[in-house]
């Protein structure tokens, strides 16, 4: 089977579900868990992408790489810090991308 990677905000953790959903709706994390898949996750409730990817980083260090990524990246500019003036939604997705 594969390895798998699971970065991200709480859309990609179990822990990010409310109760009542974890009981009716198994995430992919488990979901790939049951197929047999080794699963590492990354992704914390309420947490920043750039801080998923430095954790996901440090693994990397002391493990081999993935077959496969999953990132469930659901707000582009969580990260961001417009500055007193205030942003433009282009400008700032093309700063953020560069």
């Amino acid at each position: 089977m594969s390895c798998i990677h699971i970065l991200g905000d709480s859309w990609g953790t179990p822990n990010g579900l409310l109760p009542h959903m974890r009981e009716d709706n198994p995430h992919l994390h488990l979901l790939l868990e049951a197929a047999g898949h080794e699963v590492s996750n990354f992704a914390e409730c309420a947490g920043s992408n750039m801080e998923s990817m430095r954790r996901w980083q440090k693994h990397l260090h002391r493990h081999r790489g993935p077959d496969w990524v999953i990132w469930f990246h659901t707000e582009s500019l969580r990260d961001f810090s417009p500055g007193p003036r205030g942003f433009r939604i282009r400008e700032a997705t093309r700063t953020e991308a560069q």
